[in-house]
């Protein structure tokens, strides 16, 4: 679950467990993984308030918090691979953390995936939508080309 890996994450860059900001950010992530990826961080933020009985601005605040004490205090190594150092915005750092926290997870799933898989025909490869519009454009080329022959066929048939 993405929220217990934010957790985690977060523990070992160094974020205190005990401050607010920690849970509003675990939230976060959970609430981007259950579909509120596209949304405005502003919208998010009185979603997770409803969720823990407090205000948006104080979700806003705390979460900001957050970030400041774990940039100047934290493991700069893990903060450089999952956050952003040049724009610590918390719509920033939100969404980079949960990108990153799905980059990681879906390179876990694809090195699970048997190599005999991998090298095979059902390879997890390109992006599936662009393959079958390629094999449909060239349907339709084949098509188009059958119906020309056709026509010059009963055209010369005619005459």
């Amino acid at each position: 679950m993405i929220k217990d890996r934010a957790k985690d994450l977060l523990i070992k860059m160094g974020m205190p467990a005990s401050i607010l900001g920690f849970k509003y950010i675990a939230d976060a992530m959970e609430l981007f993984d259950s579909g509120f990826e596209d949304i405005k961080i502003m919208a998010l933020y009185p979603e997770i308030g409803r969720k823990n009985n407090t205000t948006g601005s104080r979700v806003e605040r705390a979460i900001r918090h957050s970030f400041e004490t774990l940039v100047s205090k934290g493991q700069q190594d893990l903060i450089e691979k999952y956050l952003s150092l040049d724009n610590t915005t918390n719509s920033n750092m939100l969404k980079l953390l949960y990108y990153r926290l799905k980059q990681e997870e879906m390179e876990e799933n694809q090195s699970e995936i048997p190599v005999a898989l991998q090298e095979s025909n059902y390879a997890i490869g390109p992006d599936p939508y662009q393959t079958l519009e390629d094999e449909m454009i060239l349907a339709v080329q084949r098509f188009i080309k059958n119906l020309r022959e056709v026509n010059t066929d009963v055209c010369s048939k005619v005459s």
